[in-house]
């Protein structure tokens, strides 16, 4: 029997894991000049990520309101973020079907080509740390990510 962490009810084992997963982790960022420059470039926020993020996420396009709860925001709050992000054409609004009175957002190919770039930035750091790893340690993490990846893959809704 494992032994659990009273604070979080979680095995050692899975901590001992997650804290090698971070320290992985810290060693594939620790030059996130990509990320950082791009950023920069596009200035974008936390919130305008997180946002777009949501939405390529949503089942279907959720109005202000719901995107507000799904993401911890104030409604104002989402609402200015949704704004500022329609603007700059990365997510567009259309009226509810079903209610008119109801607005829907959703992603639109610049907001999903903004976040494809930022993916490609985050790979950076991941790409430098893989490409320095022997073949059989290459192997080995590959062969340990694959069913993880699979079984994640299969609970999505």
């Amino acid at each position: 029997m494992q032994a659990s962490s009273p604070a979080t009810g979680t095995s050692t084992q899975a901590q001992l894991v997650a804290q090698q997963l971070l320290e992985l982790w810290h060693h594939a960022i620790k030059d996130a000049r990509p990320l950082y420059s791009l950023i920069e470039e596009l200035r974008i926020g936390m919130t305008d990520l997180k946002l777009l993020h949501h939405l390529t996420l949503a089942t279907e396009p959720p109005t202000v309101k719901e995107l507000a709860e799904s993401m911890g925001l104030s409604l104002p709050g989402a609402s200015r973020a949704a704004d500022a992000l329609l603007r700059r054409d990365w997510i567009a609004r259309e009226e509810d079907p079903q209610d008119r009175r109801m607005k829907r957002l959703s992603i639109t190919p610049a907001g999903a080509a903004v976040l494809r770039r930022v993916e490609e930035a985050r790979m950076y750091g991941l790409v430098e740390l893989v490409a320095r790893l022997p073949s059989e340690h290459l192997e080995a993490l590959s062969a340990a990510v694959a069913p993880i990846l699979a079984d994640l893959e299969a609970e999505r809704p």
